[in-house]
């Protein structure tokens, strides 16, 4: 079958030949009417406005044996526990670099001293300060840069 398929509808002059609409043309131009409500709004008040109603049925269908109802309701009883890192003691090299402490995280981790999630999150950790030392350090050239232009 040949020939253009597009509707008559998308053969308007803010539409593409794809039936799109062109850079900077909106398809709906008045916009959003004001006063108008979004739906997940709406719904959250009418919820709220029978917030005890609805406990009430979820606790009794719960208690009632329906496993849905009472998983919801341990859902929102006892928040699920979050991973927690262990605390972990070795020795890094207290006047080494940077990239020497990160090697021996990576040595501690490959002799099995911290788990591979522990390294990982201790290594970003001084990827975060390296970033920090390194704005101190441009903050400190910047100053001496600005007093020797105040000087001069």
């Amino acid at each position: 079958m040949t020939g253009n398929l597009m509707p008559d509808c998308k053969k308007q002059a803010n539409r593409r030949p794809d039936g799109r609409f062109k850079k900077g043309v909106s398809g709906n131009p008045a916009g959003r009417p004001k006063g108008t409500r979004n739906s997940a709004t709406l719904l959250r008040e009418a919820l709220q406005m029978n917030a005890e109603a609805i406990a009430e049925r979820v606790v009794a269908a719960a208690m009632d044996g329906d496993m849905t109802a009472a998983r919801l309701v341990i859902e929102r009883l006892q928040p699920a526990i979050r991973a927690r890192a262990e605390t972990v003691e070795f020795e890094l090299p207290e006047d080494g670099s940077l990239a020497e402490k990160a090697d021996a995280l990576l040595n501690a981790c490959a002799n099995g001293q911290i788990a591979p999630d522990v390294a990982a999150s201790l290594i970003a950790a001084l990827g975060n300060q390296a970033r920090l030392i390194e704005m101190a350090e441009l903050e400190q050239r910047l100053e001496a840069l600005e007093s020797e232009q105040g000087s001069a």
